[in-house]
């Protein structure tokens, strides 16, 4: 139906229709060349790599749990936490990201205190390290920021001064 529907808007297109859709449509189409590039080809592998990793982390943490996960498996979960990560949710995708995980491992035969402690371990395994770094990157790269702070009020002042 899809195909069907983009042949006749074409053809639609092509007869000098929908002028204003293709002006409106064209700057998101033109960004998305990129992704039909070899660069594009690099990114869908990235993309992918980085997913089977957090499958694998999935994988085993099951494992840890006497749960046996295949990567499949655990990259079903990885998706399908992704998508419920879309529906927006308090920080952290509290709530939402821990029932895509639930709902996933009831699908897999996994239910019960295993899935819940599953749910837990992997809140923390893969939330704790960026909630422990961010704070550190923020004392760290930021400690001095009253000093960065009195430099852009300095700067901001001084064309004000060389004005008057």
């Amino acid at each position: 139906m899809a195909a069907l529907a983009f042949c006749v808007y074409l053809r639609l297109r092509r007869a000098g229709r929908f002028e204003r859709f293709a002006e409106l449509l064209r700057p998101v189409a033109g960004s998305s060349k990129i992704l039909v590039s070899f660069v594009g080809l690099k990114l869908g592998l990235l993309t992918i790599a980085v997913w089977l990793s957090e499958g694998l982390i999935f994988t085993l943490i099951g494992r840890a749990l006497g749960v046996s996960l295949s990567l499949l498996d655990g990259a079903f979960l990885v998706v399908l936490a992704s998508l419920f990560a879309m529906i927006p949710a308090a920080p952290g995708y509290a709530g939402t990201y821990d029932a895509a995980l639930l709902f996933g491992l009831a699908a897999l035969d996994v239910a019960g205190g295993v899935a819940l402690t599953f749910v837990i371990l992997v809140r923390f395994i893969l939330f704790a390290p960026i909630t422990l770094v961010g704070p550190s990157l923020l004392v760290t790269r930021y400690r001095n920021i009253g000093a960065i702070r009195r430099r852009l009020r300095e700067h901001s002042a001084a064309p004000a001064e060389s004005a008057a």
